[in-house]
C-alpha cells in the first residue's frame, strides 16, 4: 500500500510503501520512503489491524523519520509490551539509525542492526 500526498500544484508524490507479511506467529512490516506527520497515522491504523504476535519493522527502506514517524514507533512499542508481545526494528539505514540514537529510542526498542 503506498501513501501519497497531492501538493498544492496537484502533483502526487509517493511518501511511503507500506507491505505486512505474516511470518510464524507474527509480522514483518516493510516500510519504504518517509514516514512523517503526512504517513504516520496511516502506519499507525496498520498497526492497530495487527494481531498479538512479534512484529519486526523492516525499515531498511526508510530514508526520512520525523517526530510524528517515531511517535508512531514508541506507541505501538509500547502497545505491544502491554499485550506481552514485542517489536524490533530491523536494518535502520545510517540517517534513521541516527534519530533513532539522538531521541533515546534505540535505548528504549529493540533495534537489529543492519549486517
Amino acid at each position: 500500500m503506498w501513501i501519497y500526498e497531492i501538493g498544492a500544484t496537484g502533483m502526487i508524490r509517493e511518501l511511503l510503501a507500506l507491505t505486512t507479511t505474516p511470518v510464524d506467529n507474527g509480522y514483518v512490516v516493510t516500510l519504504v520512503g518517509e514516514l512523517d506527520e503526512q504517513s504516520a497515522p496511516r502506519l499507525s491504523e496498520s498497526f492497530a489491524q495487527l494481531a498479538n504476535g512479534p512484529v519486526t519493522v523492516d525499515l531498511s527502506g526508510l530514508t526520512f523519520i520525523d517526530s510524528a514517524g517515531l511517535q508512531t514507533l514508541f506507541r505501538f512499542h509500547q502497545q505491544m509490551e502491554k499485550q506481552g508481545s514485542w517489536v524490533a526494528l530491523r536494518g535502520a539505514q545510517d540517517i534513521v539509525l541516527r534519530v533513532l540514537q539522538i531521541t533515546g529510542l534505540d535505548q528504549l526498542m529493540h533495534i537489529e542492526r543492519a549486517a
